[in-house]
């Protein structure tokens, strides 16, 4: 049976899924852009946290969107329009704008020979230089 465990390390909320013998086993940061922290499948280590490692530098494992790498000057342009994004490494935008945000979980579902979390981030003040369409 596969299990889903919500949990708080220091300021952090964290979800692990897990099956029972602990051999496929995942634990995600919903605090920092739903960041895989560990993640382990029929025993071999996938991803694993780094001593002294700090997320707010490389932003590992996070989810990069609406872009991944760098956007030189945060600028660019869009159907004619100039935009511009914060720059949050260097004089550059990378990595995104949701590497940092909090994640809520929408809806879980454990099965005997699997697990599903679904997470979502809601957008309450628009981003600088980001605009959906709609």
């Amino acid at each position: 049976m596969f299990k889903i465990n919500k949990l708080k390390e220091n300021d952090f909320t964290i979800v692990e899924l897990s099956n029972a013998c602990k051999k496929s086993f995942a634990k995600i940061c919903l605090n920092e852009g739903t960041r895989v922290v560990f993640l382990d499948l029929n025993a071999k280590s996938i991803i694993e946290e780094q001593a002294d490692f700090e997320h707010k530098d490389p932003y590992a494992s996070a989810i990069l969107f609406p872009f991944a790498g760098r956007i030189e000057n945060g600028t660019y342009s869009f159907k004619t329009k100039e935009y511009q994004l914060n720059r949050n490494h260097k004089n550059n935008a990378i990595h995104g704008l949701v590497y940092d945000k909090l994640f809520v979980i929408a809806s879980l579902d454990e099965q005997q020979d699997c697990c599903t979390v679904t997470l979502e981030y809601q957008e309450i003040v628009p981003q600088t230089g980001f605009h959906l369409p709609f």
